[in-house]
């Protein structure tokens, strides 16, 4: 049975080995095969002639290579001795190959997969059908294949293809913010003072989009899609950014409630369709960006975020004021993460050389 499982360590003996243990050493820890690996070498005599009683001296003096390996990855049995055949070349050695301990990961069993648990048949098949991003076939075979169970077979796909999309906007192209555009300062003062939920507004092609993008990428955020009955309900609590894109306050009037309760990080039910109500509480910033402003029947609304007003191309902005100006109040350490993941201008540069307000020595 021990065939049937990969594991990532094993235990080798090459018996009779005819060439030092170095050999085999460079030849396993080359490339990313391995993380760790010991070698032992058994020498041992020629056997005595069976009618003279005297060693045999038509039989060179050899050794036995006992190796533990732990490689990158998990083989099967098999496997490994394919790995240490490659390097025998094919010569008949005696080998022996044993599993060197039990993982604590469940086993993948090199069996049918028709005889996979239910869990491992749909993993298996997200894995397999939905290699790259697309919608699921809710008429795929296999899914309709499981009766009852094909809502759990769903949700496994949809989790797996969450991670692709995952995967695919951490490899997204993102443009630099402008820092001499006093506007782009201020978003970013209020992106990164930690508390406050910010709102853009401005007509399209301004860069709202581009510099909230460039600071979201690589944290945790949820971007809520078009407003529903369910608009929440794949909103969990393990995130540091809810992204509103295009947000129209007249649509989500219905769900006012659960924004301020959001906003003020109060236990909220939200809901998803065909699942119970689920109460989050949620520690996210909300980055509101809109083509409109906040209307002024929503006071209740407006008090709660850092209104910034966006009337012209941000990027294309050549400098419209102090450098320090929208930086100011923030610590050392959130100014230079405001400007350290850019090619900062000479002004920007002369400002983290001089200004005494933050702990430096003077002022521009």
């Amino acid at each position: 049975m021990a065939g049937r499982k990969r594991s990532h360590c094993f235990c080798v003996t090459i018996n009779h080995a005819d060439w030092s243990k170095s050999c085999l050493g460079e030849y396993l820890t080359a490339g990313n095969l391995v993380k760790r690996l010991a070698i032992g070498e058994e020498k041992y005599s020629p056997p005595l002639d069976p009618d003279t009683g005297s060693v045999d001296d038509t039989v060179a003096v050899g050794r036995h290579h006992h190796c533990f390996i732990d490689f990158v990855d998990n083989y099967f049995l098999v496997e490994v001795q394919d790995i240490i055949n490659l390097f025998l070349g094919g010569d008949p050695y005696s080998l022996d190959i044993q599993l060197s301990k039990e993982d604590r990961s469940p086993y993948l069993f090199n069996v049918r997969v028709s005889e996979l648990s239910l869990y491992a048949r749909c993993w298996y098949h997200a894995r397999t059908k939905y290699r790259t991003i697309r919608d699921i076939d809710k008429v795929d075979e296999f899914i309709c294949s499981l009766g009852q169970n094909a809502r759990f077979a769903v949700g496994l796909i949809e989790q797996h293809v969450k991670e692709l999309r995952t995967e695919e906007a951490l490899r997204r192209r993102v443009f630099e913010p402008n820092l001499n555009c006093k506007v782009t300062r201020d978003i970013l003062g209020v992106l990164n003072d930690g508390l406050s939920h910010l709102y853009l507004v401005g007509a399209p092609g301004c860069g709202k989009t581009e510099v909230v993008d460039w600071f979201l990428k690589g944290k945790t955020y949820w971007k809520a899609g078009e407003s529903s009955g369910f608009v929440f309900g794949t909103l969990g609590d393990n995130v540091e950014f809810i992204w509103f894109e295009d947000f129209d306050m007249f649509k989500y009037e219905g769900h006012l409630n659960t924004l301020l309760s959001l906003m003020d990080h109060k236990e909220t039910t939200v809901s998803k369709k065909c699942c119970d109500d689920r109460t989050i509480v949620s520690p996210a910033r909300h980055v509101y960006i809109s083509n409109n402003a906040v209307p002024g029947d929503y006071p209740m609304f407006k008090r709660r975020v850092s209104v910034i007003d966006v009337n012209y191309k941000m990027h294309e902005c050549a400098g419209c004021g102090d450098i320090t100006a929208g930086l100011q109040g923030l610590t050392d350490a959130e100014v230079l993460n405001s400007v350290s993941r850019v090619n900062t201008t000479t002004q920007t540069k002369e400002y983290l050389n001089c200004n005494s307000d933050f702990g430096l020595d003077n002022d521009m």
